[in-house]
């Protein structure tokens, strides 16, 4: 799920404690979008050997795209 912004990310990490946002994260949120983030994990999950797939959340088609786009999924 791209993170829209640092402020959605400490609300859903308050909200959730079963969900690991670290401080990192939330401060690369306060300078850049969460897509890249979003990419840049797909793009890790995709080496686990056996793994099938993987599904992007997003309330917004444009961010999912960008995702799957700049990730290499569409290529898999």
């Amino acid at each position: 799920m791209p993170l829209a912004s640092a402020q959605q990310a400490s609300d859903l990490a308050a909200k959730y404690n079963h969900l690991d946002i670290g401080q990192d994260i939330i401060a690369r949120l306060a300078a850049s979008p969460g897509t890249q983030i979003a990419s840049e994990t797909a793009q890790a999950v995709k080496e686990i050997d056996g793994l099938r797939g993987i599904c992007v959340m997003s309330d917004d088609c444009v961010s999912a795209r960008e995702v799957i786009l700049s990730s290499g999924m569409a290529e898999s």
